[in-house]
């Protein structure tokens, strides 16, 4: 038995880039892939960890041991998780890198269309 023993599917936008032909902007495809992870609804008090305006979306808290990507002041946007159908953007990380059990923990918040 493991404590990161759920396939959770992560999604990855690449960066997009501009035409050097036309111009115009062409967006990154995304890329699927599988991490095994602990997802848990997240608490009020890490509610806090997330940025205004995402804090009543809704959230979940991730533990796993791969790292995720984190939305960056370039643009680039974090790693979304899909938990039952439901698209979690990751927003927050906490690194446990103890001997004990390292692993990552990460606060995401709903996706909002």
């Amino acid at each position: 038995m493991t404590l990161f023993g759920k396939p959770i599917t992560v999604q990855r936008r690449g960066e997009g880039g501009y035409s050097a032909t036309t111009g115009e902007y062409a967006p990154a495809g995304i890329t699927t892939y599988n991490i095994l992870a602990t997802i848990q609804p997240t608490k009020s008090k890490d509610t806090m960890l997330l940025p205004e305006g995402r804090r009543t979306t809704g959230g979940v808290t991730v533990y796993c041991k791969q790292r995720l990507q984190m939305p960056t002041s370039a643009g680039a946007q974090g790693d979304v998780v899909l938990v039952d159908g439901v698209g979690y953007e990751v927003l927050a990380e906490e690194r446990w890198q103890n001997s004990l059990i390292p692993h990552f923990t990460y606060h995401c918040a709903r996706v909002v269309l």
